[in-house]
């Protein structure tokens, strides 16, 4: 798949490389400067300027006063106008940021928007030939994070956890990064002990720990995602019987929406994963004007708690501009293969779960891949054959509407971006396992 497109324009009748190299500070000063030059023209030449002043040295010191004043007005600008900070110029090596920006009534420091992550391995099997790639002990021995991506096996693999941790010297805790205790735990792991085990997390809100975690060892993380219409599909299906139960299933009733609608409110999950500020789950947010009202966004909240997905999708919506949510998508994009030392393909279940395997020196594979929860349970044939037609008709519905491409339109480049990775993961793996003669 090709890359995001950035386009700069330059300024009209100045080339582009002039563009692209004068700041604004420089660009202000060649304005004063031209009103300077023209004003030393009207009055006669520099010299009797200043002798019929009287007074160069005043002159002088006007002077350098207006242009310290341009200067520091010009860097307020600068600062004060953008929410949102980028450096273009990514590279592999150093990762582009887009750094904290909060609403006017969060008191300083209160919240911000981690999105850089810094404390991770990179993919394992994209870089396992180079003379820098961490080792695979780096993998096995360190802090492992799976990322559940709901609706993608994640309840599987979570209990495939739970099963085979203990005997593989892996500390699974319990504790899920949940939607009301994202930014708890976020806050327990920066300063808990050291373990003897190596820790086991997971949930949907755990991107971003091996940040905060203390104990200095390696951390990485991996994920099970699913094609986004798929997923969609299955969040509906599920949320229709289950609306008070997943905080997934809130915010909107599924059984009183069309799919389509669903679709429309769920929107790009799996990005807002990879974007999660903790905080705002905390509610540290809660009493920007961004989160007052919710009027013009669908919604029907029950007693429960606002979930933490859906305060994420209306400061996403409501903080960044266009232009913004473009520049943090890209930055995720291009950041995929680094943030997961594995990502697996639920389509490819099996042979996802071989790779996790290989990585972690835990048997996932041969102890959990006949285990997919999340297949259905169906006692006849004809339950499982009108399933199905169920689930392509929902589909269908949702591939002819425009307004559902939009909506999903950062999931769906992440997971065409996904499925590169998984074929380039999947040629390394059968090179290692291939049986030796």
């Amino acid at each position: 798949m090709s890359a995001i497109p950035v386009n700069i324009e330059p300024s009209e009748g100045v080339s582009n490389s002039l563009s692209l190299s004068l700041s604004p500070v420089s660009s202000n000063l060649l304005i004063f400067q031209k009103v300077l030059s023209l004003a030393v023209r009207m009055q006669g030449s520099y010299h009797e300027v200043c002798t019929s002043m009287k007074a160069k040295r005043f002159y002088v010191v006007i002077s350098l006063a207006a242009c310290v004043g341009i200067t520091l007005w010009t860097l307020y600008q600068q600062v004060g106008s953008h929410p949102v900070e980028t450096w273009s110029n990514y590279s592999g090596k150093r990762h582009r940021k887009i750094t904290g920006f909060s609403p006017p009534s969060v008191a300083e420091g209160a919240a911000s928007w981690p999105v850089e992550r810094h404390r991770f391995l990179p993919n394992f099997f994209l870089l396992w030939d180079k003379q820098k790639a961490p080792s695979l002990s780096s993998y096995s021995e360190g802090n492992i994070i799976f990322l559940h991506n709901n609706k993608a096996g994640g309840i599987s693999i979570r209990k495939c956890m739970q099963v085979v941790g203990p005997d593989s010297g892996l500390n699974v805790s319990r504790d899920v990064f949940s939607s009301r205790y994202a930014a708890t735990e976020f806050e327990y792991w920066k300063h808990a002990p050291r373990t003897k085990q190596h820790m086991g997390l997971y949930g949907g809100y755990s991107f971003g720990v091996c940040d905060v975690f203390n104990d200095g060892r390696p951390c990485s993380y991996f994920t099970m995602i699913r094609n986004p219409y798929d997923r969609v599909v299955s969040a509906y299906l599920y949320c229709s019987k289950n609306s008070s139960k997943d905080q997934l299933c809130t915010a909107l009733k599924a059984s009183e929406v069309s799919v389509v609608d669903w679709a429309l409110h769920h929107g790009s999950f799996f990005f807002r994963q990879l974007v999660i500020n903790p905080e705002v789950c905390n509610g540290s947010f809660d009493d920007s004007p961004y989160l007052s009202n919710y009027d013009d966004i669908p919604h029907k909240f029950s007693r429960e708690p606002i979930p933490c997905w859906f305060k994420h999708k209306v400061l996403l919506q409501r903080m960044l501009s266009e232009k913004e949510r473009g520049d943090l998508l890209k930055h995720v994009y291009d950041n995929l293969e680094n943030y997961f030392a594995v990502i697996g393909l639920l389509e490819y279940f099996d042979l996802s779960m071989g790779m996790i395997q290989h990585v972690y020196h835990v048997p996932f594979k041969d102890r959990c891949s006949d285990s997919h929860y999340n297949k259905g349970n169906f006692r006849k044939r004809r339950q499982k054959i009108e399933a199905d037609l169920l689930v392509a008709k929902l589909k269908r519905e949702l591939l002819a509407d425009p307004r559902v491409n939009a909506s999903l339109h950062a999931d769906l480049l992440l997971y065409e971006k996904a499925k590169q990775i998984f074929n380039r993961q999947t040629e390394v793996f059968s090179y290692l396992t291939k049986p030796t003669s």
